[in-house]
């Protein structure tokens, strides 16, 4: 968990997004632009929160490409330990069967 988390505010963070203040168009980080919750000026407050909902999906792909190599990574180690897939591991490590599961 510590990788991704590393990975999610490395992407975050060197995310440029623009937003208008004052009638100026900056450009600033996603946590600066997060910063501006905790502002005591509304309008600004009102600001971020809808910069950071406009631009949330700017680090998804990057996300998902993460995910899919942390999962390739884990059918192939699962593969080279001999098991037909990385359900069939953790049922083995949890001394469970599929039944078991199943009735979960």
């Amino acid at each position: 968990m510590v990788a991704w988390a590393n990975l999610q505010d490395a992407v975050t963070g060197n995310l440029l997004i623009d937003i208008e203040i004052d009638g100026k168009t900056e450009q600033l980080s996603f946590p600066q632009v997060r910063s501006f919750a905790s502002s005591s000026d509304a309008a600004l407050k009102k600001k971020g929160y809808e910069t950071e909902l406009a631009n949330h999906e700017k680090p998804e792909l990057t996300s998902a490409e993460a995910i899919n190599v942390i999962k390739g990574e884990v059918i192939l180690t699962s593969r080279l330990r001999g098991y037909s897939s990385p359900l069939e591991q953790m049922l083995k490590n949890s001394r469970m069967n599929e039944k078991i599961l199943d009735f979960l």
